[in-house]
């Protein structure tokens, strides 16, 4: 009985780690994101922002279809090439290597609600085999399959609406992006798991680095904070994630930092003042001065100049 009862725990542990894996997307739909995005794949795109960092807080597929390239991820390495198929989870750590500047291929963003509901059937076993081994070989057939399937959904998106058969069409798109990601996971689970390379440990340390950053840069943006919490002089901190990604660590606190600042702005209706609170600057002209620094204008400039754009688009 005590075996069966710790088994059960165990279960609903690990279904509750999977969840953890997308909860954090659910801010998609209250913001009116379509619940598939599907583009083809520009490396200067899937860097955010200019850095190596593919969505810290998203769920996606990478279809790459040509070229050569190399990635980390979760403290692994993994090449790319044609046929390779990876799918990175939120809070997932995902940057690359080395300049791709031939790879081609499709980025498949979905929303969390949507890919839970195609994961019901599912095993746990299987959800955490996804997170933990992200990259697969598939075969040319599968991978001409995939690429046809992203290519209808591609450009049904890119169709102008029509008023009258909108409705109809969004339907359509949520249908067309159902099948694709039902034929994604099936295409996954048949085709064999590529185990990636141990990275180096400056490629830990700077995946740590960065992964407490994401959470903490709301409240904590000084170079010496994250060097104490990894048990390392700020010299050696600082010479380290240089040498791995290229980029100071101030570079990744002020990038993390000023994409969660743009989102509060474009994604809220809080104001400058709760926005100044929530990422704990002293005062507003404090907060004003480190927005423009970076962007170049003000946060309500900002702000007034997005929803503009809205307005203008609707």
């Amino acid at each position: 009985m005590t075996s069966f009862m710790g088994d059960r725990m165990k279960e609903r542990c690990v279904y509750l780690q999977i969840l953890s894996f997308f909860v954090p997307l659910f801010y998609l739909k209250m913001i009116g994101m379509e619940p598939f995005i599907c583009k083809s794949l520009d490396i200067s795109d899937i860097r955010l922002n200019n850095g190596n960092i593919v969505r810290p807080d998203g769920f996606g597929v990478l279809l790459f279809t040509k070229g050569r390239g190399s990635v980390i991820c979760n403290n692994a390495t993994y090449d790319l090439q044609e046929h390779i198929l990876f799918v990175f989870t939120p809070f997932s750590t995902f940057y690359l290597k080395e300049e791709m500047t031939d790879l081609e291929g499709w980025v498949l963003e979905a929303d969390a609600r949507t890919i839970l509901m195609l994961l019901a059937d599912v095993s746990v076993e299987k959800r955490v085999a996804m997170s933990q081994h992200p990259c697969v070989k598939i075969s040319e057939q599968k991978e001409k399959l995939l690429e046809n399937l992203i290519r209808i959904l591609w450009s049904k998106q890119k169709e102008h609406s029509r008023p009258l058969i909108e409705n109809i069409q969004e339907k359509e798109l949520f249908l067309l992006g159902q099948a694709l990601c039902l034929e994604i996971i099936q295409v996954y689970f048949e085709s064999m798991q590529i185990s990636g390379l141990p990275a180096k440990r400056g490629n830990i340390l700077f995946n740590k680095f960065v992964s407490s950053v994401y959470v903490n840069c709301h409240t904590q943006r000084t170079v010496a904070f994250y060097a104490k919490q990894l048990n390392i002089s700020a010299g050696r901190f600082s010479a380290v994630i240089r040498e791995v990604s290229g980029k100071s660590p101030m570079h990744w606190i002020e990038l993390f930092t000023m994409t969660k600042i743009r989102r509060m702005l474009s994604d809220s209706e809080a104001s400058i003042k709760e926005i100044t609170d929530s990422m704990a600057f002293p005062d507003q002209s404090t907060f004003g001065r480190y927005f423009k620094a970076h962007e170049g204008i003000s946060p309500s400039e900002y702000r007034a100049r997005l929803t503009g754009r809205l307005s203008g688009a609707q």
